[in-house]
């Protein structure tokens, strides 16, 4: 197996990469009866924030893709580039 990329499989390794793990939202509650024994409402005290938490995971990841997503745009076209156009740019930024 090969860990070199080419520069025309960066966004689809990219896009491989961010479908890894699930994006869903929704987190089934947890099955219980009205009146719940001490065990089962510590259990439903003790994950009642996973909901919150996993929400702030999920926007944390989007952000992360979504910036390197743009990393890898940049990387593509200073890999395809002209030496005097990425001189340029590089020129450009100092």
């Amino acid at each position: 197996m090969s860990s070199t990329i080419e520069p025309s499989d960066l966004a689809s390794a990219t896009a491989a990469w961010s479908g890894g793990a699930p994006l869903v939202l929704g987190v089934p509650p947890m099955p219980f009866e009205s009146a719940l024994d001490p065990a089962s409402a510590a259990a439903a005290a003790a994950t009642a924030p996973w909901s919150a938490t996993h929400a702030g995971m999920v926007a944390d990841r989007t952000a992360n893709v979504e910036d390197l997503a743009t990393a890898n745009g940049v990387t593509t076209a200073t890999l395809v580039g002209s030496d005097e156009a990425n001189a340029a740019t590089i020129g450009g930024v100092l």
